[in-house]
């Protein structure tokens, strides 16, 4: 998508979500004023330039909590926060970053310093383009709280089960994306709230996934992730 555009939307966006946005920020600050309700944290970006990424806060500080992975049950989370989660309207605030030119509305998503160090050199192919607030891999796991929720370890459960499928998806898209498949799976990221099963068969054939294939069961979420271990991935083919 052209930057000018993806700026003038964001504006655009900005404005007409601002009393919104000033209402939960409003509503975070009334039930934790130990910190901003605006989060920010530093995230890898394109050719492995580090820059802050802007969301609304959804989570208190809890001291000997420090997963960066969050479950579903989160001792951490707000209430006006897991609010503000649910309705995915804690990304909001990135649309301040595709004005600053350091996010697209389409793209994988950006990671933690610590994350991008365990990235194998093909993995490293997605830093050649600007992140994203969605992308295949975010909408196939735009459950992932609720999959890490049953595992002591939120992070290494991450690392194991979601992030080899996840860094493979964005990668197999990123070889064909075009400015027509960003439009449209922009629209899927909108239409999956009202029907998630028909928009993962969807991506499913957007990425080529083949019929029963245990990529397949993966993006429509028919197999269960511990039974569809894999190693991250070194080319972008599909099992």
């Amino acid at each position: 998508m052209n930057n000018i555009l993806e700026k003038i939307i964001s504006t655009t966006g900005i404005i007409i979500l601002s009393p919104f946005l000033f209402a939960f920020l409003f509503f975070i600050y009334l039930e934790d004023k130990s910190e901003s309700p605006i989060f920010k944290q530093k995230r890898v970006g394109k050719k492995g330039k580090l820059f802050d990424i802007y969301k609304l806060r959804t989570m208190r500080t809890i001291k000997d909590i420090n997963f960066k992975s969050t479950s579903i049950n989160d001792p951490r989370i707000l209430k006006t926060g897991n609010l503000a989660r649910k309705i995915k309207f804690d990304e909001i605030p990135q649309l301040i970053n595709i004005i600053f030119g350091t996010m697209s509305f389409v793209g994988p998503r950006p990671n933690v310093i610590e994350d991008v160090k365990k990235y194998n050199s093909f993995e490293k192919n997605l830093l050649s383009v600007n992140p994203g607030i969605t992308d295949p891999s975010s909408i196939i796991f735009s459950d992932e709280s609720e999959i890490l929720s049953n595992y002591q370890d939120p992070d290494n459960a991450y690392n194991e089960l979601i992030r080899p499928w996840k860094n493979l998806f964005a990668l197999r898209y990123l070889k064909n994306r075009n400015n027509n498949s960003d439009f449209f799976l922009i629209f899927l990221t909108l239409f999956a709230k009202f029907n998630r099963k028909l928009v993962l068969k969807i991506i499913a054939k957007i990425l080529k996934c083949k019929k029963y294939s245990i990529s397949y069961k993966v993006v429509t979420r028919t197999i269960k992730l511990e039974d569809a271990i894999i190693e991250p991935p070194e080319n972008i083919n599909l099992p």
